[in-house]
């Protein structure tokens, strides 16, 4: 759940990611910002810091808030996407186009 917004030539989105429970995947959504054949994906991904200060992929119940710049702002597409915890690959949905 989140917006966008366009202004002085940028995109903003804002907004934030969800995990209702733990089930071997870590949530994530990614955003494609274009401006003619230019493109930059920006990836959001749920993270934990441990108790020894290191990331990692949290796999459970979570609600982390998110925000992405780009100065690309012709179109903005969103996908949903989850990071498998075994394999650590990523797999996407469909692309949704938002403008």
């Amino acid at each position: 759940m989140g917006t966008y917004t366009r202004k002085g030539g940028s995109t903003y989105v804002s907004g934030y990611l969800r995990d209702s429970k733990a089930n071997g995947w870590t949530a994530c959504v990614r955003f494609l910002f274009t401006e003619g054949k230019k493109g930059y994906f920006s990836r959001h991904t749920i993270m934990a810091r441990s108790s020894k200060g290191s990331w990692y992929y949290y796999d459970g119940k979570a609600t982390v808030k998110i925000s992405a710049k780009s100065s690309l702002s012709s179109h903005l597409y969103v996908q949903e996407c989850g990071r498998n915890k075994k394999t650590g690959k990523y797999l996407y949905g469909k692309s949704k186009k938002l403008f």
